[in-house]
């Protein structure tokens, strides 16, 4: 055997190693001398402050208070005293945001640390390098790998003053994917359905059951549960009526009920494998994860063929870091229900988790040719999840090659669109439009919105405009006139859109939204409320909806509606609490200060979670809140977050605590 091949081999390796070997030290080194590499922080050679959060501090709705921040400290301490970074992303849990944050202080030497965190953590759930177990633990030591991860979660991420939070919708981000060419008809589904029209028996219920799932599968929550509840009227002893009512109730987030329609249902039938599937998702909506994995658990091993009970298991190991057992779960499936497209999308997800791309995009082409919708939430979905940017333009691209359809870009722009990633939802809108079908009603309300974004208002009404005279009845293009205009002072021409919005989805709780600011806009609290009250009443377990209402005074009864803030579910405070407390220990261990906020208008974290490791609470909610104090001088123009002038306050402050530090010589 000829030993030279071996030999050249052997010398490679030891080339690469002794490179990874020396990057490592030079990647050590700025961290272990207090000087934070060059090309990270823009070449401060002051005093560096690091600002990690969500939306509130990336800046929506205003302009940032780190951009302020940054101007106060140069103006008291001098040009150059202080460097301020903007770790801020829109839509970051708290898992993500420490991530981001033990790159931050792995590469560099804070003087100061300041964050907010939590407000995602109800629908953004999985933290993103959990999974990686033991292993991940270990890579975690090594500087070369944070430094690489810093490259994946820096990579295509809004910044700079080309997309502007403070510029861009109000609009919430839409549940689906706007289907085009719209449908004008109203789904009414229960029409014909009245609670007197048909005899309480069990075809009365099947006929409310399909008709319940055909509501669900269409998008209406609200109108899926009424049916339901409907049908299981007609057999109310009949756990499989239950069991769907459960579901749906779990759908709309009413947990109350769906505890209740549980617990009725398993004194009928303490086995059913269904209504043990929504058990075990109402236990991990708790945050107890380990009953709801005993419940599921127990669910497979007596029920290998229950689709639900495996999908969830999945989903729950996928939140709890466990992405080997999720792929395992899904991979076990008997062959008959592993055929089912929605099983197999849950399978698509647990492969991407895992790292193995190339199969679950071969999964995502046999999904597509079926005309299974969830392909898309599926594959790309989780590939921005997973902060896959540029995996995902890819495929994005390839998948459009292959169809000759510019449907999986302009899907994949519309992600990046609701998750306020408005560069890279420009990307894929570039990389699409040379396709034939790219110019559609969604497409341009998209490149609408991208040019909102960029402070274009005159491009984003012509996007708008063009998709409404393309199709009459896409109301969301109407939708997104009527909220630009508000923004834009042109209240008449605005209140004609939305008219025609609610003429066109009379069942979008988000139009009514719309009409309600439009009229605190105009002083009418009168037409808000009533605007407020049917958005409730469309959606009346809606948190988001629900605070928006409460914290803008218009309630007749606000007894009747229990609001939360966002985020403010047991299993969400919890895990940011404990992500807290990380950011805490570790930005104390490398030196630097630590100060953690809560969102202007509520509190998620206790405060005992920072004080007890060292840190320091910063309460904004009593000076927002205060009594006298107008909600309209400091909030943005959605409701939620703050304008330039209430994060101005948030600068304030933070500069006064800074100053006072560095005073003290700390």
């Amino acid at each position: 055997m000829d030993a030279r091949p071996v030999s050249r081999f052997l010398k490679v390796l030891a080339a690469f190693a002794l490179a990874a070997l020396l990057l490592e030290v030079l990647l050590r080194l700025p961290g272990a001398f207090g000087k934070p590499l060059a090309s990270l922080n823009g070449g401060c050679g002051g005093r560096l402050v690091l600002c990690a959060g969500d939306s509130f501090v990336w800046g929506m709705g205003g302009k940032s208070f780190p951009e302020q921040l940054q101007e106060l400290l140069d103006s008291k301490a001098g040009k150059g005293a202080f460097c301020v970074r903007n770790l801020g992303r829109v839509g970051r849990n708290s898992a993500q945001i420490l991530e981001s944050l033990r790159i931050e202080l792995a590469l560099s030497k804070p003087y100061a640390v300041i964050a907010m965190a939590g407000a995602n953590n109800d629908w953004n759930v999985p933290a993103p390098s959990a999974g990686f177990g033991l292993g991940g633990k270990i890579l975690r030591h090594f500087a070369l790998y944070r430094f690489a991860s810093f490259l994946r979660l820096e990579r295509g991420t809004p910044s700079g003053p080309v997309f502007s939070g403070s510029c861009a919708s109000d609009r919430r981000p839409e549940g689906r994917f706007p289907a085009t060419p719209a449908s004008s008809e109203k789904t009414d589904l229960g029409g014909g359905l009245g609670s007197s029209s048909l005899p309480k028996n069990a075809r009365s219920a099947a006929l409310y059951m399909a008709a319940s799932d055909y509501a669900a599968r269409a998008g209406k929550p609200m109108l899926a549960y009424d049916l339901a509840s409907r049908g299981a009227s007609a057999q109310p002893e009949s756990a499989d009526a239950l069991s769907v009512l459960a579901a749906r109730a779990l759908d709309i987030g009413d947990d109350a009920s769906a505890s209740a329609v549980i617990l009725a249902g398993l004194a009928l039938s303490p086995k059913h494998p269904q209504l043990l599937a929504s058990a075990a998702e109402l236990a991990s909506r708790a945050g107890d994860s380990k009953k709801a994995l005993e419940i599921y658990q127990e669910t497979l091993k007596a029920s290998p063929e229950q689709a639900q009970a495996r999908i969830g298991l999945s989903e729950l190991y996928l939140r709890l870091g466990r992405r080997r057992l999720a792929l395992e779960t899904m991979n076990s499936a008997p062959a008959k229900v592993l055929s089912a497209d929605q099983v197999q999308a849950a399978l698509l997800r647990a492969l991407l988790f895992n790292g193995r791309e190339s199969r679950a995009y071969d999964l995502f082409e046999k999904l597509q040719a079926s005309g299974y919708e969830g392909a898309y939430p599926a594959f790309f979905g989780t590939l921005v999840e997973l902060e896959r940017n540029s995996a995902a333009l890819d495929y994005a691209s390839r998948a459009t090659k292959a169809s000759g359809s510019s449907k999986p870009l302009v899907y994949l722009a519309w992600l990046y669109k609701s998750s306020r990633s408005f560069g890279l939802a420009e990307q894929a809108l570039k990389l699409g439009s040379g396709y034939q079908d790219f110019e559609s009603p969604v497409s341009l309300l998209l490149l609408g919105d991208v040019r909102q974004a960029a402070c274009d208002y005159a491009s984003a009404k012509d996007y708008y405009l063009r998709g409404s005279s393309m199709d009459a009845r896409f109301w969301q293009a109407s939708y997104a006139l009527g909220s630009l205009e508000y923004r834009l002072g042109a209240y008449d021409s605005s209140r004609k859109h939305l008219d025609r919005a609610v003429e066109l989805a009379p069942d979008e709780p988000d139009v009514y939204l719309a009409r309600a600011r439009l009229s605190l806009l105009r002083g009418d609290s009168r037409a808000a409320a009533a605007a407020y009250a049917r958005a409730r009443a469309l959606a009346p377990f809606d948190d988001g909806i629900a605070y928006e209402v409460r914290l803008s005074g218009t309630e007749v009864s606000p007894e009747a509606w229990p609001a939360s803030a966002p985020g403010g579910s047991a299993a969400a405070v919890n895990r940011a609490a404990d992500d807290v407390r990380s950011m805490c220990a570790e930005s104390l261990a490398s030196g630097s200060r630590f100060y953690f906020a809560s969102y202007p208008e509520f509190a998620l974290v206790p405060s005992s979670a920072v004080r007890d490791c060292g840190g320091e609470y910063v309460d904004f909610t009593a000076a927002f809140l205060a009594p006298g104090r107008r909600r309209g001088d400091y909030i943005a123009y959605d409701g939620y977050h703050l304008n330039t002038a209430g994060y101005g306050d948030m600068a304030r402050k933070f500069a006064a605590l800074l100053l006072e530090q560095a005073k003290a010589g700390k």
